[in-house]
């Protein structure tokens, strides 16, 4: 952002005009901002980039400069006769020229960018102001917040001869367009400036990186967006073996890229904007992701992320395998919300071998910016996201929906205490060409344990449950090795265990999954962390939900508590299963699981509330999924979507009802009763998760029903006492329902002796 002398001499020129040799102040004189080091600032009168001291009239009358001076360390500088009008800026050069010029001073002085203290003296030596200015980096000053407080802060770039607070501050070389990105109906023709007319502008259209040999940008004429620029042939590269040719056309979006250039060098970031236009080139139904890199890093034989390649590409992990983009976001009316430069990796494991793959997208300083500052996800989530993951819907062979991983993640969505990361839909673009509906959420590793609970993400271990010997021995595998010889009926053991591992959140996550018969877990998807540096219990990640929801009828419940578990494979699921299968020794902890798992299944994973969900995230993606599938032929055919959405409804409709008759045969009803035999009183304790309506039925064995009661209780752990005087002694059965449970069970009516 140059600033020509032009502009100085108008605003010198300002201060003259409004010398009326009245009102003359005295005080009210400040700094205002300092710059010790300029490439790209004002110019003086010969050209050249200097130091400056800006300073600033607070008062509200005219000053008058002669005597005052201007101090540095090494020496003192005297103002000529000059006028500042109130509220007004006075620029004066640091440059060591000791020029008097009323259009631009000079003092006689350099400041030096380490950092020193610079004073202001009145014509009587006395000092009205004075800054220590710190160490700077080139371009960067050091300015007040405010001219009425004594708050100073770093600015870059620089904001000479404006209130700092609240500066518009353009960066140098920075292009300004006439247009917002985002969706026209029709083509628009576009404008560009930069600040500094001395640059040279550069531009493409076809997303590929601007330098001088670029189209050139004359100032005053138009850019024409709506032709056909984009390279579609993108979209016509296979990603993998199983990759089919897209059907029909392939949308695609209007990508302008520019920068400036002078004498060879460039001149600020390079500009980037996105442009849907036509009704019928674009689908505003869902949020929008346009990522932008180099053609030969998403698809060259060598080196290319996307592809196969000569290298099993796709298969590559680790950094060398990271590629820099730029990344804009958008909401589903085409604002902007975020833009910036990142790197971009793929994730997923054997959703790599996919034609639409997992992409990982990694915030850097290397890149600019450390963190995607957005509150994607609301700003109760946070907005310091780290890294993303745009997970494909091609999640293989479990289901042709591709929608479960979404679906029980916002299902369990500020429901349960677990870890999980938040998620939504959105519409990716590879430079410019349409590629498919992703999942979009945060990646969850230890930036987002870091984020979560505040625990420095070096302070955190993270790894995943696997069968085989781990590489580093840590406190997951030392809590796996002595659970074994534990007897958690002890209460000191079991506190022992409970010292270690999160209980609460360990038991809705085994719940979770086993609600939606996860079949690809517990051997595969277990990710656990903890932190000494916070409570150093150990928790599990809600993670990779996609081989769920397929027979309601699981019986995983009873296999992983029960001996067939040692007949199976026990070694293999071990590892996340003995914490569950050892806590049930515990006969608290067994009511407690059976009381848990009654509670989820009739509330949280109950078929009125899930269904709604599953109806809200078909309406939010099934005007995308046809556009989707022309792409990728994952499904190959919309009615195989519809069909595979029927199946999760059903699933849906029936996984509660049989999981919870499986957990009452294996441990009871979440109720206990006593004394049975019973002589007057029956007790029956209960642990109702709300307040509600508790009936009882009693009938004798003809089952002739003998005595009916409904009363009410209050959420929590409470005891109810049932008077059988009135009953011969025998045999009765107790129906008991509250809260969609019901259970029976005998009762033996005794005389006393």
């Amino acid at each position: 952002m140059v600033i020509t002398r032009f502009i100085y001499c108008v605003i010198i020129f300002i201060g003259c005009a409004f010398n009326t040799g009245t009102c003359i102040a005295q005080n009210g004189l400040i700094i205002n901002e300092v710059l010790a080091k300029g490439e790209q600032s004002i110019v003086d009168q010969d050209g050249d980039i200097s130091d400056w001291i800006e300073l600033y009239n607070d008062s509200k009358g005219v000053i008058d400069l002669e005597g005052y001076s201007l101090v540095d360390e090494g020496g003192e500088w005297y103002f000529p006769s000059v006028k500042i009008p109130a509220a007004s800026f006075l620029v004066v050069f640091a440059s060591k020229k000791n020029r008097y010029d009323i259009d631009e001073l000079h003092t006689n002085f350099k400041l030096d960018r380490g950092g020193e203290l610079i004073a202001l003296r009145d014509k009587d030596k006395f000092t009205i102001d004075k800054i220590s200015f710190p160490e700077l980096e080139v371009d960067e000053s050091y300015g007040r917040i405010n001219p009425s407080q004594n708050d100073w802060k770093k600015y870059k770039p620089a904001t000479p001869m404006t209130i700092n607070e609240g500066a518009i501050s353009i960066p140098f070389g920075q292009i300004i367009s006439s247009h917002k990105d985002g969706f026209y109906n029709e083509p628009i023709s576009i404008t560009l400036s930069n600040f500094d007319t001395a640059n040279t502008i550069y531009y493409t259209l076809d997303g590929s990186m601007p330098d001088e040999t670029s189209m050139v940008y004359t100032l005053g004429s138009t850019i024409k967006i709506g032709g056909a620029f984009i390279d579609e042939t993108i979209a016509y590269i296979p990603t993998s073996d199983e990759w089919e040719t897209p059907a029909g056309n392939v949308p695609t979006l209007q990508i302008l890229r520019a920068v400036a250039y002078r004498a060879g060098l460039q001149k600020g970031d390079v500009y980037t904007q996105n442009f849907w236009v036509g009704s019928d080139d674009f689908s505003q139904q869902l949020p929008i992701i346009s990522i932008i890199g180099k053609e030969a890093d998403f698809f060259d034989e060598e080196k290319g992320i996307f592809v196969k390649g000569i290298n099993e590409n796709y298969w590559q992990k680790g950094r060398s395998w990271e590629r820099p983009i730029s990344v804009s976001f958008f909401d589903k009316n085409g604002e902007l919300l975020l833009h910036q430069d990142a790197g971009i990796r793929l994730g997923g494991a054997k959703t790599r071998r996919e034609p639409q793959k997992t992409l990982r997208l990694y915030a850097r300083g290397d890149y600019g910016k450390k963190t995607f500052k957005f509150p994607f996800w609301g700003d109760v989530y946070g907005d310091d996201i780290k890294r993303i993951t745009l997970r494909t819907l091609n999640v293989g062979p479990w289901s042709k929906a591709g929608i479960m991983d979404d679906l029980i993640h916002e299902i369990i969505n500020e429901e349960i205490n677990v870890d999980y990361v938040r998620r939504n839909f959105a519409a990716v673009y590879i430079n410019g060409v349409y590629w498919g509906v992703h999942s979009m959420r945060e990646h969850n590793n230890q930036h987002f344990i870091e984020r979560k609970y505040g625990v420095d993400e070096d302070e955190v271990v993270i790894a995943k449950a696997t069968a085989s010997i781990p590489e580093v021995y840590n406190k997951f595998d030392t809590l796996v090795a002595e659970i074994a010889s534990l007897d958690l009926k002890n209460q000191s053991d079991y506190d022992y265990v409970a010292a270690n591992l999160d209980i609460e959140q360990y038991t809705n996550y085994i719940i979770t999954n086993l609600a939606f018969a996860n079949r690809d877990w517990p051997a595969n998807n277990t990710e656990y962390w903890y932190s000494n540096a916070y409570d150093g219990r150990i928790r599990f990640i809600i993670n990779d939900l996609d081989a769920t929801m397929l027979v309601h009828n699981d019986e995983r419940l009873e296999l992983y508590i029960t001996e067939q578990a040692e007949r199976l494979e026990r070694d293999k699921w071990g590892r996340v299963l003995i914490f569950m299968q050892k806590l049930l020794e515990n006969r608290a902890y067994r009511i407690y699981f059976n009381q848990r798992i009654t509670e989820l299944l009739n509330t949280t994973f109950a078929p009125d509330r899930t269904i709604a969900i599953l109806n809200d995230i078909v309406a939010t993606v099934e005007p995308e999924i046809q556009t989707h599938i022309d792409r990728w032929h994952f499904p190959n055919k919309i009615e195989k979507w519809e069909n595979a959405v029927e199946r999760l409804q059903q699933f849906l409709i029936r996984r509660p009802n049989f999981l919870l008759n499986q957990s009452n045969e294996l441990f009871g009803a979440p109720l206990s009763i006593n004394p049975n035999p019973v002589l007057d009183n029956l007790f029956i304790e209960i642990d109702p998760w709300q307040d509600c309506k508790v009936s009882l039925r009693l009938s004798d064995s003809t089952g002739k029903e003998v005595q009916n009661e409904v009363f009410d209780v209050l959420e929590g752990l409470q005891e109810v006492s049932i008077n059988t005087n009135q009953l011969a002694n025998g045999i009765y059965i107790l129906d008991v329902s509250y809260l969609g449970f019901k259970t029976a069970q005998k009762i033996v009516k005794v005389a006393a002796k």
